[in-house]
């Protein structure tokens, strides 16, 4: 087990909303790699890929490690991404639904659909559980945003079947987000009362730890739980924290080991990179990713400046005024 000074070391956190972003930590320090407020992002051991939810723009972005490619469709507020071989799993909350999204073909392959009237459900966070994929939402209220001061042991995390009736795997839960495989079970995120809950063998989830503030973002690395750990923006438990947190927890007996202070309010997503080889790599790509992206944002506005330009000369040559 790393000694804690390095501890945080290697990970990539999503923030969404104000001083949102892709944040990577590294020697005690937090540095910012963009700044587009993210929801969730999955990264494959596998492939290399790393996929976000970015919220401006409802944009799906993918990383893989020849480029950065982004893409958008009929998704309303993209919450989570789960890569899955070629595939990519999409919450879409607005729509209460769960998308499959194919990399190779850039296209919507399935779509299923909890409840029609719209951000209901508060769908938002995907994970697995012994190869199975689940979903965490709020409550099947009837109305939406029906939750709205009413999520206290609402929430559930349902079993994504065949069916459009989804087995129930936990409930009574309250605004429940992040889910996580461990070695013998998963670990859950019930984010409004500030804990993590834990399934083992048997499946069945209970109180594992209480942090306060808003617990979301899980991951595991060398025996160590991440837990992303939000100010109390819409938590019971409390003040909280003023600023986000990571924090870190001996997984099998649930001690408490240290806790990063981080320079923004909210963590929705994290990733524990393997060693510094991944970490570096991963981030080269990122960022190599983010200044085409930033290349190309330049050269259409100077384009469109350009056009401006000449439609100004236009005009005035037009109004027989000079043209400089």
């Amino acid at each position: 087990m790393q000694t804690n000074g390095r501890i945080f070391d290697h990970l990539l956190l999503s923030a969404p909303n104000n001083m949102g972003g892709l944040y990577a930590c590294s020697s005690g320090q937090v540095r910012s790699l963009d700044d587009r407020p993210t929801c969730g992002i999955s990264w494959s051991p596998q492939s290399g890929l790393l996929a976000r939810a970015i919220q401006q723009g409802d944009a799906l972005s993918v990383t893989t490690p020849e480029d950065t490619r982004e893409y958008t469709g009929d998704w309303g507020d993209l919450h989570d991404v789960l890569l899955d071989g070629e595939d990519i799993y999409l919450v879409s909350t607005q729509h209460n639904a769960v998308i499959r999204w194919n990399i190779r073909e850039a296209m919507e392959i399935e779509r299923k659909v909890f409840a029609e009237q719209e951000d209901s459900w508060h769908l938002n966070c995907l994970g697995r559980l012994r190869g199975k994929l689940l979903f965490s939402a709020f409550g099947d209220f009837p109305v939406t945003r029906g939750y709205k001061d009413a999520t206290p042991q609402r929430g559930f995390l349902r079993e994504l079947g065949e069916e459009k009736v989804s087995r129930i795997r936990a409930d009574g839960l309250s605004q429940p987000h992040s889910i996580l495989e461990t070695v013998d079970g998963a670990v859950l995120c019930n984010s409004e009362t500030g804990e993590v809950w834990r399934a083992g063998r048997d499946d069945i989830f209970h109180p594992f730890v209480t942090l306060g503030g808003y617990t979301r973002g899980l991951a595991i690395r060398d025996g160590v739980l991440y837990v992303g750990l939000s100010a109390s923006r819409n938590a019971s438990v409390g003040q909280g924290a003023v600023r986000a947190q990571v924090v870190a927890i001996e997984l099998s007996e649930g001690q408490e080991i240290s806790r990063m202070p981080l320079p923004f309010t909210e963590v929705y997503g994290i990733v524990a990179l393997p060693d510094q080889t991944t970490f570096l790599a991963l981030l080269a790509q990122v960022l190599d990713g983010e200044r085409i992206r930033l290349l190309r944002q330049r050269n259409a506005l100077a384009e469109a400046l350009a056009m401006r330009t000449n439609e100004n000369v236009r005009l005035k040559i037009s109004l027989g005024l000079p043209a400089c």
